[in-house]
């Protein structure tokens, strides 16, 4: 075990050291919580997040945690996607869509690794359908064909199970998620809208 911290401490020195040479890195202010913003990744400002922007600001983010004791538990149950689990068309690069959509996973896949771990009784909250549910040909975003028959499917299942469905004409349409009014939702989108639906189940 003093082996294990004395190699992280290490680790995070050298870390801190890399950055903090680095002119490009040197004086960004990475948020202690909640997601990254795109514009904040994309230090050269052309538009998309190189492999080397990526890693750098999550490891300065990683860096500045340990250094005030909230380093990463290594026994935690939620995964940090690597770079090329977001990269979706493989160019080496990263895209808004692409960065928001990774979010969604790692949000999805946690989600369903603490439903895992709780069990049932959670109520509303732990039956929240993901977005991958709903992006049936998984491109990325969800079209009114594709909402409408996922939203179908959900209904149709959770009659099956004797779900009380009382709340059913409450539920979002899909002009609701769709903010833009584009005639997709997008990952971002549909995020933003279970954000909001969790408050107002929490302040129920």
């Amino acid at each position: 075990m003093k082996a294990f911290k004395t190699a992280i401490t290490i680790t995070t020195a050298t870390t801190l050291l890399l950055i903090s040479t680095n002119p490009l890195y040197a004086d960004l202010n990475i948020p202690a919580k909640g997601p990254i913003s795109f514009e904040l990744y994309d230090i050269d400002r052309d538009g998309s997040i190189s492999k080397d922007e990526f890693d750098q600001i999550r490891a300065k983010r990683l860096a500045q945690k340990s250094a005030q004791g909230r380093g990463r538990d290594p026994g935690t149950k939620n995964r940090m996607l690597e770079f090329k689990e977001f990269d979706i068309d493989k160019n080496g690069s990263l895209s808004r869509t692409e960065l928001e959509s990774g979010r969604q996973k790692m949000r999805d896949s946690n989600s369903n690794q603490r439903k895992k771990n709780s069990g049932k009784g959670q109520g509303n909250l732990s039956n929240r359908p993901s977005f991958k549910d709903f992006d049936i040909n998984g491109n990325g975003n969800i079209d009114e064909v594709e909402f409408n028959k996922a939203h179908a499917l959900r209904m149709s299942e959770r009659a099956k199970q004797n779900y009380r469905m009382k709340n059913a004409g409450k539920m979002a349409s899909f002009k609701d998620i769709d903010s833009d009014n584009d005639g997709l939702i997008t990952p971002e989108e549909f995020s933003k809208h279970q954000t909001t639906k969790s408050k107002s189940i929490k302040n129920n």
